[in-house]
């Protein structure tokens, strides 16, 4: 490390520059409205924080962000991609049966009970071959902070020649450490920063919990039921390195039903959620049945004033990806894989 003139990088910087202008650098597009809202995606280095309350749907975000991101149709780069999940809170096999219930929007019960109906086989089939995708990376293992360090430095070494390598950790509270909590999280926090400045085509994703203070302030139309900064676990830290904090919030699933207290000049782009009628001085509450509430409250590279509630129906576009794909084979089963051509390594059962 060395301290070097201004003056001698700013030509490069402005060779990068060029790249992104150009198209020879493109810009990763998560396909979500809220981050990619400000600059239409993510630039090398970027953490991206999702916090929420239990059962609020982070980890459904991950997944959806997941699956747009190594996309080729979202990111024609996305085949020079690789992705990495610490995946503390839940295993690979929960993952899987979450997975299913959404594309075929059933209850996991009777996803884990019942077998497929015919017309849901190559929908099944379609997703779980997304899974075995040899991008795709796993540590289903809590760890400690220094084991994390030394194993994402390893794995980030072995893939600088990627266009990308993104990191995601679900969640932030589940590291394992012989000091308080705390003090674990800020040691996470520290090498992150170190990573994405060692390595150039690294990305973030982080999930955290949300403070349960926020629960107090459940209210049918009131403001306090939104989320604030210092309802995100361990707040400072996670909201001093995040380019992207965004809380999930579910506010049906936690009793009400018509949420917040809002002027609606502000929010007319989100006129057809609101749950009552309008006037010129009167302020307005959303409907929560079926909608998911997306908070933003830090975006590192935007404008002073940006848009900070997104809403998005819970069944949307993004749930039924595989409903709405074309699907070639239509004789293709959940017992068929197109496992049984000798290539063993690459079954999942």
């Amino acid at each position: 490390m060395a301290i070097q003139r201004t003056n001698t990088l700013i030509q490069a910087q402005a060779h990068v520059l060029k790249k992104y202008q150009t198209g020879e650098i493109r810009i990763v597009k998560t396909g979500r409205p809220h981050i990619d809202a400000t600059l239409s995606g993510l630039l090398p280095g970027d953490i991206v924080v999702i916090a929420g309350a239990s059962g609020a749907g982070k980890t459904f975000e991950l997944q959806t962000l997941r699956e747009n991101i190594m996309s080729t149709e979202l990111n024609p780069d996305a085949n020079d991609y690789v992705f990495l999940d610490y995946s503390f809170e839940m295993k690979l096999f929960n993952l899987i049966l979450r997975g299913i219930s959404r594309i075929l929007n059933k209850n996991k019960k009777d996803v884990l009970l019942k077998e497929f109906e015919p017309h849901e086989g190559p929908l099944v089939t379609r997703y779980v071959k997304t899974l075995m995708d040899k991008r795709f990376y796993i540590e289903e293992n809590p760890c400690t902070p220094s084991h994390f360090l030394t194993e994402t430095r390893i794995f980030l070494e072995e893939r600088r020649d990627k266009r990308a390598v993104f990191v995601s950790i679900d969640h932030m509270g589940l590291f394992k450490s012989d000091a308080d909590k705390k003090s674990g999280i800020d040691k996470v926090v520290e090498d992150i920063n170190l990573l994405k400045r060692e390595f150039d085509n690294v990305y973030f994703i982080l999930l955290s919990q949300l403070n349960r203070a926020i629960l107090s302030r459940i209210k049918e139309k009131s403001i306090e039921s939104m989320p604030n900064r210092g309802d995100v676990y361990q707040s400072d830290t996670m909201f001093q390195i995040a380019d992207y904090l965004i809380v999930v919030q579910n506010p049906h699933r936690l009793g009400i039903t018509e949420y917040s207290r809002v002027n609606p000049r502000l929010y007319e782009s989100l006129e057809q959620f609101f749950s009552e009628g309008t006037g010129i001085s009167k302020k307005v509450s959303f409907d929560t049945l079926g909608n998911i509430f997306f908070h933003v409250l830090k975006v590192r590279e935007g404008e002073v004033v940006f848009q900070d509630i997104f809403i998005e129906p819970i069944e949307s576009e993004n749930l039924t990806l595989y409903k709405t794909e074309k699907i070639t084979t239509k004789s293709e089963s959940f017992d068929d894989l197109g496992l049984n051509d000798g290539d063993e390594e690459d079954a999942p059962f």
